[in-house]
């Protein structure tokens, strides 16, 4: 990941804006981060102090996460200590990723004393300490003993900061002097790596393919000169307003760093920023966006598959059954053959061949009788067969269609939970399915139900016609049945999963290409996404019906026409 000291260094350098300012509230939203409210004059930011690992890290931040309603116990002290603190300085030890928020703030007998806070971004071992003026330890998001670890995070304990790594600094180094051929005995970026402070992997790697084009040890003063150079760079650009830089990869975001990364060539998009902590920000919210998400829908997904398969098998069974039922009318034929000859018929029989005068040529047919019974009995006993198989065929068409439609009904959910992009969505869909029976109603504890709330997404087409996509079925419901107009187009992909679209015509004339859009958005919004050249029907709203006791989302249509477009980018 590329938080390196290198990194730190850039954010640390925005962070010195805070300076002067008082920490006015602080919250504490899950157990390994804090976040405080700073404020002064013509100046309002949310600091986030992270601990967690792999995303342990300090920043600005815009996001405002969920607080617990009680505030946990560091929560309760940082308030307490910190509370109305002046932030006097931010300082980062060297490139280590360390960085001590030193703050002004008055005790209890009202002297001025100065207080700090220990981010140490390391790793495993990131920790927030909480430090008085004592240099005391007043509480940390990880306490250890010193059996466990290195040092001692206790309250009460005294602090000692992180052992330095004793690495190359090139902040401070002068870079013309150094020796290098001691340090490039191993591949170019393993040797840069363990020789300076604050470089990443990442950031090695790119200095050795700019260098030398390749990742190997290295000794010709040529070579050497090449490194220098890439690295006075790398110094050049921790010490200016250089941008940094997120990588992509199919939009889904990789790695960061604080100078431009060109390894990889096509393979990965890059991103820049003019701000660290916007970069921090975007990048650690998406991913633990879709982290939440993740989890959030697991359950749910796996609700509607076991559901779905359930579905496909009885749908299954009943199709054979159906098949089975096929020979109902042999059954009523044969009762008619042998009412028509009782008479030749004896008790005891097993079988007996009869002409069938329901067949043109008259053919011998062979028909299977119970010994048991005589011929009024056999008879009635083909006719009874005859009126349940008639009954089964019946009642087996109607349960394979309701099959049908709830299979698409759960082929729809499971496209909805794919396109859902915040936990509210993904909640919304399981309200859903409480309501349908598929998850069991929570009576742990009396609450007030959530509402399923009605924001479908909102487009606009290039001359100015409004589009909305429906996000779950009971959206799709309300969209296409109450909220749109009669004279509004419907759009869906065609004989396959996906949301309702709909283009707010008000009256007006609808242009080729608001069509086509809103086709592609039909598309992009469906199962059928990844795909190429996708069908989409579309027809007015008044041409779409709900049949009665259907699923939410479930419609028929007619009088429709069909555009093949590409999904929507």
């Amino acid at each position: 990941m590329g938080l390196d000291g290198g990194f730190l260094y850039k954010t640390v350098a925005e962070l010195q804006s805070a300076k002067e300012s008082r920490i006015e509230k602080i919250y504490q939203p899950s157990k390994d981060e804090l976040i405080l409210l700073l404020r002064r004059a013509g100046f309002s930011k949310r600091l986030l102090l992270c601990a967690r690992q792999g995303e342990a890290r300090v920043h600005f931040t815009e996001t405002r996460p969920e607080n617990p309603e009680k505030p946990p116990m560091l929560c309760m002290l940082a308030r307490k200590y910190f509370s109305g603190a002046k932030i006097k300085n931010i300082v980062q030890t060297g490139l280590e990723r360390c960085v001590f928020i030193e703050c002004e703030a008055y005790n209890e007998l009202g002297d001025c004393v100065t207080l700090k806070i220990a981010c140490e971004l390391i790793g495993a071992k990131s920790n927030i300490v909480l430090i008085n003026e004592n240099g005391k330890i007043i509480d940390a998001v990880k306490r250890s003993d010193i059996e466990k670890n290195d040092r001692m995070i206790q309250p009460g304990a005294n602090y000692s900061p992180v052992e330095p790594q004793n690495k190359i600094d090139i902040i401070s180094s002068d870079l013309n002097d150094l020796d290098l051929k001691l340090t490039l005995q191993k591949p170019l970026s393993s040797a840069l790596l363990e020789s300076f402070e604050g470089l990443s992997p990442l950031v090695c790697r790119e200095i050795a393919d700019r260098a030398a084009g390749k990742d190997e040890p290295i000794d010709s003063e040529s070579e050497i000169s090449a490194v220098k150079s890439e690295l006075k760079k790398i110094k050049a650009q921790l010490l200016s307003d250089f941008n940094c830089f997120m990588l992509l990869k199919d939009g889904v975001p990789k790695d960061f760093s604080f100078t431009k990364i060109c390894q990889y060539g096509s393979l990965y998009e890059l991103k820049e920023f003019e701000s660290p902590s916007a970069l921090l920000d975007e990048f650690y919210s998406k991913r633990d966006l879709s982290f939440r998400l993740s989890k959030a829908a697991s359950d749910i997904s796996k609700t509607v598959s076991n559901a779905f398969v359930r579905a496909e098998k009885r749908k299954a069974l009943r199709l054979r059954e159906l098949e089975n039922s096929k020979n109902c009318e042999e059954k009523r034929i044969f009762g008619e053959l042998i009412k028509a000859n009782i008479h030749n018929i004896s008790a005891g029989q097993s079988s007996a061949v009869l002409d069938n005068f329901y067949d043109p040529e008259l053919k011998p047919v062979k028909i299977r009788l119970d010994p048991s019974l005589n011929a009024a009995n056999n008879a009635a006993k083909y006719f009874k067969d005859y009126k349940k198989a008639c009954v089964a065929r019946q009642t087996l068409g109607k349960l394979i269609k309701s099959d049908i439609e709830e299979i698409e009904y759960l082929s729809n959910v499971a496209d909805s939970l794919k396109r859902c992009k915040t936990t509210a969505d993904i909640n919304e869909i399981k309200e859903e399915l409480i309501k349908e029976g598929y998850i069991k109603k929570s009576v742990k504890r009396k609450a007030a139900e959530p509402k399923i709330g009605f924001r479908p997404e909102e487009f606009v087409s290039e001359d100015g016609f409004k589009i909305l996509v429906g996000r779950n079925n009971v959206e799709n419901d309300r969209l296409t049945m109450k909220f749109a107009s009669k004279s509004d187009l419907w759009f869906h992909v065609k004989n396959a999963a996906g949301a309702h679209v709909i283009l707010i015509t008000e009256g007006r004339q609808v242009s080729d290409s608001a069509l086509l859009f809103a086709a592609s958005l039909a598309a992009k919004n469906s199962s059928l996404s990844a795909s190429q050249n996708v069908p989409v029907d579309y027809t007015f709203v008044k041409s779409v019906k709900k049949p009665n006791g259907a699923k939410a989302g479930m419609v028929i249509y007619e009088t429709n026409k069909t555009l093949y477009v590409d999904p929507a980018k």
